[in-house]
């Protein structure tokens, strides 16, 4: 049995004999309530060789995200669907000490039991932070490279366009920023001085370089309001050489962990 394996067995016996201490009226269910015109709420708590649920009624599409500190390195939170039912995956089997954040897109409409917890049934106190965004796209989902499925010949050397929405701070949030865009060719970035992005439609026109300007205008899309993350930028591509134009319909595919 390998020691990631142990550690998840460790908490899931640990989860399922304080679920059953739960359901037999040990912990009465908190809420949680948003201050009028606002998303994030900051809860503190504090347990006592126990533990704590906080329930947030959410709608499909919107955007969860939970931050928890505590006052004993080891606290944790798990993320249920009607009461304990269904994990949500991971959020909830967190193995490391660092793992104290979960930020997702709610998949049905109902309540999430935000269960905290001590896996060594120590007391402690703790602060969470919950944030409940509206449904729809976010800077986040524009962000990224996407690319070229195959290379096109009145093209020669156009890998993808890249886009970005966003910068990323130390703890690795996010922060918005004005669009930014470019036609990457050869492994090298052509950006734009001035990149729309209005709703789903992306529009730039990048510098001249040796006589040569690319413009794109396309649409992002998505595979849908659970999934709200851009997977493919379809629209048509523009060559200016000399007084010349090149168009040509393209479809590009976001590609995960490229900048």
């Amino acid at each position: 049995m390998t020691p990631l394996f142990t550690t998840r067995f460790l908490l899931l016996i640990f989860t399922v004999l304080a679920f059953g201490t739960m359901q037999a009226g040990a912990q009465t269910l908190k809420q949680v309530e948003f201050p009028a015109g606002r998303t994030t709420v900051t809860l503190k708590g504090s347990l006592d060789k126990g533990f704590a649920d906080h329930v947030v009624r959410a709608r499909a599409g919107e955007r969860l995200d939970i931050d928890l500190n505590t006052s004993d390195v080891y606290g944790r939170f798990n993320i249920y669907r009607k009461n304990y039912d269904e994990p949500l995956g991971d959020a909830g089997e967190m193995t490391s000490k660092e793992s104290t954040g979960w930020h997702g897109v709610v998949g049905g409409d109902g309540d999430y039991h935000i269960y905290v917890f001590n896996p060594n049934g120590t007391s402690m106190t703790y602060t969470l932070e919950i944030t409940l965004l509206p449904a729809g796209p976010r800077p986040e989902d524009y962000d990224g490279y996407y690319e070229l499925p195959r290379s096109i010949k009145a093209f020669p050397g156009v890998d993808g366009v890249t886009v970005t929405t966003i910068t990323y701070s130390a703890n690795g949030k996010t922060t918005p920023v004005k669009p930014r865009a470019g036609v990457v060719i050869n492994g090298k970035t052509i950006y734009a001085p001035k990149a729309t992005l209005n709703e789903n439609v992306l529009s730039f026109q990048t510098t001249p370089e040796r006589g040569v300007t690319y413009s794109f205008t396309g649409t992002f899309r998505s595979p849908g309001i659970a999934e709200p993350k851009m997977t493919s930028l379809k629209g048509l591509l523009t060559k200016t050489a000399n007084g010349k134009k090149t168009e040509a319909n393209v479809e590009l595919t976001y590609q995960e962990g490229v900048d």
